[in-house]
């Protein structure tokens, strides 16, 4: 039997891309820091520029789909965006512990999903080299 094989319309690099760019760009609006009854969003700080390099990436990978981008541009980001995550992560740690405060579900998502976009590019990179 002759079996076909299926393109996908994204493929699971992509789709990891996708998916974190949108979820970095979703972190901005969720809180960062919590204490004493307060919460800071990411919105006033370095948000805005995780919602440029999510939005960046997610353009991309729209474009990519009709010229083929390579996947350095992403992988930049991505690795950017994470270096901002954890210098925000430790500064929030720093300032919520003096008020006996936690650090956010937002920072956790900024950090994760800039991963997610470094680590779907690497993929990506992988795999176009071996074709």
């Amino acid at each position: 039997m002759d079996k076909k094989e299926k393109k996908l319309l994204f493929e699971v690099e992509e789709i990891i891309v996708g998916l974190s760019a949108i979820a970095l760009m979703i972190s901005v609006f969720l809180p960062w820091g919590i204490a004493s009854g307060y919460s800071a969003s990411g919105w006033g700080g370095d948000g805005k520029l995780l919602i440029c390099f999510g939005a960046i990436a997610l353009i991309l990978l729209i474009v990519d789909q009709i010229y083929k981008i390579s996947a350095w541009i992403p992988l930049f980001l991505g690795l950017v965006a994470l270096a901002f995550g954890i210098i925000d992560f430790q500064a929030m740690e720093k300032a919520v512990t003096t008020f006996e405060g936690k650090v956010g579900s937002g920072l956790y998502t900024a950090i994760v999903a800039s991963a997610g976009i470094a680590i779907g590019s690497i993929i990506d990179l992988i795999r176009n080299r071996k074709k």
